[in-house]
C-alpha cells in the first residue's frame, strides 16, 4: 500500500519551515486535504460576501488561505508522489 513521502513547504530563503512527514497512510492526508479544501472554500466564500457588502477583507485573511493552500497541496503531492514510487 502506498504511504506518504517526504515534502517539504512553506519555503524560506533559509529553507523550508514546515513538512510532510514520511510513511503516513494517504487516507489520513488525503482526508485532511479534503477537509482544509472545504474551509478554503469557506473562508473565501465568507470573504467574498463581507466585500460586497461593503466589509473589509484583511491580509492577514488572504494570507492564511494561502497557506491552508499551500498546506492541502503539499499534502496532496506527498501522496501522489508515493503512489508513483511505487510503480
Amino acid at each position: 500500500m502506498s504511504s506518504t513521502v517526504e515534502l517539504s513547504f512553506v519555503s524560506t530563503r533559509n529553507g523550508s519551515l514546515l513538512r510532510v512527514e514520511p510513511d503516513m497512510p494517504p487516507t489520513d492526508a488525503l482526508e485532511l486535504a479534503g477537509e482544509l479544501a472545504d474551509g478554503i472554500g469557506q473562508l473565501c466564500e465568507r470573504i467574498h460576501d463581507g466585500i460586497n457588502n461593503c466589509d473589509n477583507a484583511y491580509r492577514a485573511e488572504i494570507r492564511a488561505i494561502g497557506f491552508l493552500g499551500e498546506v492541502t497541496g503539499a499534502l496532496i503531492q506527498s501522496v501522489s508522489r508515493g503512489m508513483e514510487g511505487e510503480k
